[in-house]
């Protein structure tokens, strides 16, 4: 299917091609990928490694419905400059 033809896959990056290979498999076991991302789903894990000054390193591994929400810049009201300095929903 994909590989058949060694110039499908020539000009595809990494992302792509891994895209793509979701795709076929979805196509070709639908229950069985369902089933896989509900599996790994109950692997989600926060760990927290300590580093040097006293700072930490916090990973999180979470299913992209919990892990893709809007990062606080983007939620959060742009002001435009008027020359005042209101705030205006926490943001001067």
């Amino acid at each position: 299917m994909l590989c058949a033809d060694p110039a499908t896959t020539k000009s595809l990056g990494f992302g792509r091609l891994k895209d793509l290979v979701q795709k076929i498999a979805y196509e070709l076991d639908p229950q069985g990928t369902l089933q896989r991302i509900a599996s790994a789903e109950k692997d989600r894990r926060v760990t927290i490694r300590p580093l040097p000054e006293g700072m930490a390193r916090v990973s999180l591994l979470l299913p992209m419905a919990h892990g893709s929400a809007p990062t606080p810049h983007q939620r959060r009201p742009r002001a435009r400059w008027s020359g005042s300095t209101k705030v205006v929903a926490g943001v001067v």
